[in-house]
């Protein structure tokens, strides 16, 4: 047996062991992938596992009671947890009820808080309120563009409603 025919046979043993380990990490990748895809959109139980409430108020003091009698009229199906599913934020102290262009970096650090307890509690679909700039729900839901889905809900000033105003 010549020496290039040894050679080969030896190329051929080691090429069929590495194919191993590499299938092993094709494997592990796999499932490394499937394992982030999930932590990032888990699986809904049922459709409301993941639905939540965002209140935020920065003109007026205390408008959680209204809003939550609303949903609770408007959307029986969803079942309201105060420590679960409704998130009231209120900025109304922060801002004083007025806001300059320079308070703009303190709004977007307080959104970025609640995106982050909103995905920490497995929320990925809010129905906002906002007593508030009309901008502020588009800047919201910018924000929270890639992670959490958004249905907005303004209020009618003439019929004292909310009204839906679909989602962002």
């Amino acid at each position: 047996m010549d020496f290039w025919a040894y050679l080969e046979r030896i190329a051929n043993v080691v090429g069929v062991l590495a194919l191993i380990p590499l299938g092993f990490l094709i494997t592990w990748g796999r499932k490394q992938l499937r394992e982030a895809q999930n932590r990032r959109h888990p699986p809904s139980r049922t459709p409301n596992d993941h639905v939540g409430v965002l209140i935020i108020n920065i003109f007026q003091p205390n408008i959680e009671a209204e809003v939550i009698e609303h949903m609770r009229q408007k959307h029986p199906e969803l079942k309201l947890h105060k420590d679960k599913n409704e998130f009231y934020k209120d900025m109304f102290p922060v801002f004083n009820g007025y806001l300059s262009p320079d308070d703009m970096g303190k709004f977007l650090g307080e959104l970025g808080k609640i995106k982050v307890e909103l995905y920490e509690k497995g929320i990925r679909h809010v129905h906002l309120f906002i007593f508030g700039p009309q901008v502020f729900p588009l800047i919201i839901g910018d924000e929270f563009a890639n992670n959490i889905g958004i249905t907005y809900y303004s209020k009618d000033m003439k019929t004292k409603e909310y009204v839906c105003w679909g989602e962002i």
